[in-house]
């Protein structure tokens, strides 16, 4: 670059450096870690999985007020929160106990 030094470090910092040193660095693929990925998976999986509880409430809301219905599909989404929760905490004592 034709600037002045301090440009020049301004855009190897934003930008990391040369190309040179990008060869050099570790790809993300490198540092991904197969178990938590699929630990990850489970997670969101739990997120979008229905259960019957949920559509039984689902079905229901029609015959509720709005107000109603709003605290169901509130209480629907904290169901699903508590499922990942729990799959997170079962992936996270998986880890503790294998490191």
């Amino acid at each position: 670059m034709d600037g002045s030094p301090e440009l020049d470090e301004l855009f190897k910092g934003l930008f990391g450096g040369d190309t040179e040193e990008k060869k050099d660095a570790a790809s993300p693929f490198d540092v991904i870690d197969p178990e938590m990925l699929c630990g990850i998976l489970d997670i969101l999986g739990e997120l979008g999985r229905e259960d019957d509880a949920a559509r039984l409430l689902d079905s229901m809301k029609p015959y509720f007020s709005p107000e109603r219905a709003a605290r169901v599909d509130e209480a629907i989404r904290v169901m699903k929160l508590a499922r990942a929760a729990k799959a997170a905490m079962k992936l996270f004592d998986q880890r503790r106990s294998e490191g």
